[in-house]
């Protein structure tokens, strides 16, 4: 749903303008968190009520018929452009046969009689690129480059995945409570997301609208913030181990484990990694998705997007993979329960977001941008729609 969703709504913004085109992923992110922040503060804490849950299903069931209502209505001023080409044959097609044409192609000896000789640009397609054009091939390096920059976000996805959790359930104080309080919902991200991208799109990208980093840049930002939102994490449990000796006590806990009690801290402290992990998604999530379209051809959009959800995917299993053996390590070894699973774990992360950042700022300078005509590309997009607008009144 959401590679096609956003897909949809940017075939829908052909003649916008690039700031506008990145506003639109912003707000499809901030509507995204809309919905989960409704589920998750509101349909989450009326759930041990039957009336109040019966009252949240219906008014989920009201919004989705709405939203299937209106797209039965607008359906005819919906830009459905088909894709010609499909992308994984034209990516399957290419590799094959530069995997079994390894040299360049030369003519036949019978074809030299021939009383109208080929062009040089024919004979040098012919000759080298097969029977695909010079921009199927680009399509397809641009593909896989793109590709290597979002696999090397995986050590921020190893990061973002598990460490909310891990923080809320490992530092939250129980005498606070952590279900259905205001407190919750406050150090929840989805709160910061829903403030911090309607204040970005209207007050702050007006005023720096010029002095706002490249895409690029703005996600290897994203990263080095997360490692500090785990380091800042790794300070504040370093800090109740300390409470703990200094009271004499050796009793350490592990939310990865079982049968283990409690350290706690206010749940005010939680803010601070909080607020630097949500902070480190918005820049590096949106930017991921404006990086994709800003670079990935026209027919290929879809399939990025798909590629770097399969990413998101198959690091979020690793995250979960490394937290759980982290946990059971952690229980098994008896001797070492001076140290808390949360130093372990945030140790760990850090080195996993070094390793991330490293590699991801190596193939982020190696990446060559797409160079094209795209505006000619959008206005034959943009001219062809009018056209059939045009023919379909007649």
């Amino acid at each position: 749903f959401r590679t096609n969703i956003i897909q949809f709504g940017m075939d829908q913004t052909v003649d916008a303008s690039g700031s506008e085109q990145s506003a639109f992923i912003h707000w499809y992110y901030w509507s995204m968190y809309a919905g989960t922040a409704t589920a998750s503060s509101i349909l989450g804490c009326l759930y041990t009520n039957f009336l109040p849950f019966v009252i949240a299903v219906g008014i989920n069931v009201l919004l989705t018929g709405l939203a299937l209502f209106l797209w039965y209505c607008l359906n005819p001023w919906f830009i459905k452009e088909p894709i010609t080409n499909n992308p994984f044959k034209t990516v399957y097609m290419v590799l094959k046969y530069s995997s079994i044409h390894k040299a360049p192609l030369y003519r036949s000896a019978l074809t030299y009689w021939d009383d109208i000789p080929p062009s040089r640009l024919d004979l040098g397609k012919s000759k080298f690129g097969g029977p695909f054009s010079t921009e199927e091939v680009e399509d397809v390096k641009t593909f896989f480059a793109t590709a290597l920059v979002l696999l090397s976000i995986g050590g921020f996805i190893v990061i973002n995945y598990t460490f909310e959790s891990f923080i809320i359930h490992e530092m939250a104080d129980p005498s606070v409570g952590v279900h259905c309080t205001l407190g919750d919902i406050l150090t929840s991200e989805n709160l910061i997301i829903l403030i911090g991208i309607p204040i970005y799109e209207l007050v702050i990208c007006p005023i720096v609208q010029n002095y706002v980093p490249t895409i690029l840049k703005r996600i290897g930002i994203g990263i080095i913030v997360d490692i500090v939102a785990v380091l800042s994490a790794f300070i504040l449990d370093l800090y109740i181990n300390s409470q703990s000796v200094l009271e004499n006590s050796h009793q350490t806990r592990c939310v990865l484990a079982t049968n283990v009690t409690n350290s706690t801290i206010s749940s005010g402290f939680i803010i601070i990694p909080m607020f630097l992990d949500t902070t480190a998604e918005l820049l590096v999530s949106i930017s991921a998705l404006e990086f994709i379209f800003a670079q990935s051809p026209y027919g290929m959009r879809s399939m990025l997007v798909g590629t770097y959800y399969t990413i998101q995917g198959v690091f979020q299993v690793a995250s979960v993979l490394i937290a759980v053996t982290v946990g059971r390590s952690w229980q098994d070894h008896q001797s070492s329960r001076n140290v808390s699973c949360g130093t372990v774990y945030y140790s760990v992360m850090i080195l996993v977001g070094i390793i991330g950042i490293v590699a991801y700022t190596i193939l982020a300078r190696r990446y060559k941008k797409r160079q094209r005509d795209e505006h000619i590309e959008q206005y034959m997009i943009v001219e062809d729609y009018y056209s059939k607008a045009t023919e379909a009144d007649r």
